[in-house]
């Protein structure tokens, strides 16, 4: 026998169904199908003005856009 516990399922299998259900609530799909459409110098500019370059440093650290976290106007008004 194993001397390490193993965790039960149930507590992973929650947590992919709730990603899911947040994946859909989010709109992440349109945002992403927009931003594709998009000028992306434009989404750069509007980032730049309204928000940190610290907090733009630490999305691109995490691998991801900060258009994905902050509203772009541009992005909503498209």
């Amino acid at each position: 026998m194993s001397r390490f516990l193993t965790p039960l399922p149930e507590l992973q299998i929650t947590f992919y169904h709730r990603l899911h259900e947040l994946r859909e609530t989010l709109l992440l799909e349109s945002l992403l199908q927009v931003v594709a459409e998009s000028e992306i110098p434009v989404i750069d500019e509007e980032l730049g003005k309204l928000v940190s370059r610290e907090a733009l440093q630490r999305m691109a650290s995490w691998g991801l856009r900060g258009e994905i976290v902050f509203a772009v106007p541009y992005l909503l008004l498209d």
